[in-house]
């Protein structure tokens, strides 16, 4: 017949494939699997040590002993005297780097982020209904009326329900963003977005100065950005320098001066995130 294909774990993990059965001791004159009473019936406590009493995070469906063996849930009880202060995720982590195989490992660190971040998600929106917003658009040549990134940038922010209290231009100099970009950051506003000068010709010098005013850098939202815009562009994606992060406690964008670009961006990453940014900042 065909081969069949076994948990890794051996117990209640929740996937389709078998339970392998249970390793085979010597004990009381004769072989029984672990968990089998002495007359070769089911103990008191086998069905419990395969069954677990609720889920963990994420819908892992296992827990380890301090030995890294898969046994039954450990509550609030750690692997190691030091570990004492750990969660019990935490705990189930240290376990399955013992035991479990990596895509195990894997899947319940993507399972248990996701939920993670949704929940947070759903907190940012549930107590920041709207955020104040400032929209820069740094270029040499372009109007308020020609501005057509810009007016992007406002009908998106407005759209997701967020007050925009500023649409301006400022030459592409580093020393005119900085100056206006330090003002925004002095206001009552709680998101500064910018777009133009993330290129690579030498007037491009919008990075330099948002990065230097930055705290915290968002890597993941340029490298994000870049993956998405290779989508569109192909191996031009790799010529923008978009950037994020937060500084004096506000939340701060670098785009691109591309309408296309922008709505992107403004679509598939701030918007979304934006309130749990802002929520995760101020908490």
């Amino acid at each position: 017949g065909s081969e069949e294909t076994f948990c890794s774990l051996r117990k209640g993990c929740g996937c389709s494939r078998q339970r392998r059965p249970a390793p085979m001791r010597r004990r009381g004159g004769g072989l029984r699997r672990v968990g089998e009473a002495a007359n070769g019936s089911e103990g008191a406590g086998a069905s419990e040590s395969w069954r677990l009493p609720r889920a963990w995070p994420g819908g892992a469906r296992a827990a380890c002993d301090r030995r890294g063996r898969v046994s039954r849930p450990a509550w609030g009880r750690s692997f190691l005297p030091h570990q004492q202060g750990t969660s019990e995720p935490e705990r189930f982590l240290l376990g399955l780097r013992v035991v479990a195989p990596v895509h195990v490992r894997l899947q319940f660190c993507l399972e248990s982020g996701k939920v993670s971040a949704e929940d947070h998600r759903q907190r940012g929106e549930d107590r920041i209904e709207a955020l104040t917003c400032v929209v820069i658009t740094v270029s040499d040549t372009r109007t308020l009326e020609t501005d057509e990134s810009g007016k992007e940038i406002v009908h998106e922010l407005v759209k997701a329900g967020h007050d925009v209290i500023e649409r301006t231009i400022v030459p592409d100099e580093p020393s005119r963003i900085d100056l206006v970009l330090r003002h925004w950051l002095k206001a009552d506003v709680q998101a500064v977005i910018l777009n133009g000068g993330t290129g690579i010709s030498p007037r491009d010098g919008t990075v330099e100065v948002v990065r230097q005013l930055l705290d915290r850098e968002l890597e993941g939202f340029g490298e994000l950005f870049r993956m998405l815009s290779f989508d569109q562009v192909g191996a031009a994606a790799m010529l923008s320098r978009a950037l994020g992060g937060i500084a004096q406690g506000k939340v701060v964008f670098a785009l691109p001066g591309s309408r296309k670009a922008v709505a992107l961006a403004l679509e598939k990453l701030i918007v979304p995130e934006l309130r749990h940014i802002a929520y995760e900042v101020t908490k």
